[in-house]
């Protein structure tokens, strides 16, 4: 005896396929949207991983710099300068035999960002030799940073007193620019701005001596273009430095969009 089944009719059919297509079509759309931001965010990591590279070539040659040149060559016209959005210009010492610092014999190093009109472009490294006080002729090394869309520097000076019970005065290396970055450390409190010190135009000053002994650390932003120091040299120590380019990715809309990719970084002369 044969039972009885009820079959599907086709409307049923056209619905369950319907289902199924707008099944499917949300699937593969949150898989295409996946796709997508995973080769975002991919393009975002080999433009970090490529500035960071590049940053650290830059960052080396500061750490083991002695001073940061306000120009090069020191007389005549200038091929490489020292600024906040541009460039910038590393003396980079050379020692005797017996492991001191030659004063009269050492090497240049310039970073040099040159945007096109689309406002990005390459930053170039550049070296000079100084021997015997002769300035040499400044020749292009290597391509560092490729595309990048932004390069600000920032330069601090930091210098290191002992109190004195009879004095209430120490003069600078060079003069501060600004008032966000100016620090007046007796210990680990920072006095800058109180009744008790203060800057005052190249120097700092306090209210009473400080007590005998007592270490005193100021740190303060400079001018990198004014020179203050033999060879042309800034009174920077620090150095903090921002980098930018651009990582391009596909829309929905399969447009070719872009972003900005930043790093920060910091180096401070270790040879000055």
């Amino acid at each position: 005896m044969r039972s009885k089944q009820r079959a599907f009719t086709l409307i049923e059919i056209l619905v369950a396929m319907m289902i199924m297509v707008l099944l499917l079509g949300t699937l593969f759309a949150a898989t295409l949207q996946t796709s997508r931001m995973a080769v975002k965010v991919e393009n975002e990591a080999q433009s970090a991983i490529q500035v960071r590279t590049g940053m650290a070539a830059l960052i080396s040659d500061i750490r083991i710099g002695s001073r940061i040149l306000s120009r090069y060559p020191a007389t005549g016209d200038p091929v490489a300068t020292s600024n906040t959005n541009r460039s910038i210009v590393v003396q980079v010492p050379r020692f005797e035999t017996d492991g001191t610092m030659s004063l009269t014999d050492y090497d240049v190093v310039a970073y040099v960002w040159t945007p096109s009109d689309d406002g990005s472009g390459p930053v170039v490294r550049s070296t000079a030799r100084v021997r015997n006080g002769a300035e040499g002729d400044m020749v292009t090394d290597r391509t560092v940073l490729r595309s990048i869309s932004d390069f600000q520097i920032a330069y601090q000076a930091t210098e290191s007193f002992m109190g004195n019970d009879s004095q209430t005065s120490w003069g600078l290396s060079g003069r501060p620019v600004g008032t966000t970055n100016q620090k007046i450390y007796m210990g680990s409190k920072d006095w800058n701005g109180t009744a008790m010190a203060r800057f005052a135009d190249s120097s700092v000053e306090f209210e009473r001596p400080p007590r005998w002994g007592i270490p005193i650390d100021v740190v303060y932003d400079v001018d990198p273009g004014t020179s203050t120091l033999p060879n042309g040299a800034s009174a920077a120590t620090m150095v903090r430095l921002e980098i930018g380019t651009k990582a391009v990715h596909r829309t929905t809309s399969y447009k070719d969009r872009s972003h900005s990719v930043k790093l920060q970084m910091s180096a401070e002369l270790k040879n000055r």
